[in-house]
C-alpha cells in the first residue's frame, strides 16, 4: 500500500511538473467506452468471474460498472 501511495504521489507531482513545462494532458470521456463494454457483456462476464465481494470492492473505486 505504501508503494502504491508513493506511485500516486509521484504521478501527481510529475504531471504538475510537466504541465508547468508546457506538456498538455488529455482526459478522455470514459462514458462511451464504458457503455460499449457494458453493451458487449464485458462487465457482466467479469462480475460473474470475480463474485460479488470483489466486484463490490472494484466498484468502490470506479463507480457502478454493471
Amino acid at each position: 500500500l505504501k508503494e502504491r501511495t508513493d506511485n500516486e504521489n509521484l504521478n501527481d507531482t510529475l504531471q504538475a511538473e510537466l504541465t508547468k513545462q508546457g506538456l498538455k494532458f488529455n482526459k478522455p470521456d470514459t462514458a462511451p467506452f464504458r457503455a460499449l463494454l457494458a453493451k458487449n457483456g464485458f462487465y457482466s462476464h467479469w462480475k460473474k468471474q470475480f463474485g460479488p465481494e470483489l466486484w463490490s470492492a472494484l466498484e468502490k473505486y470506479t463507480g457502478t460498472l454493471a
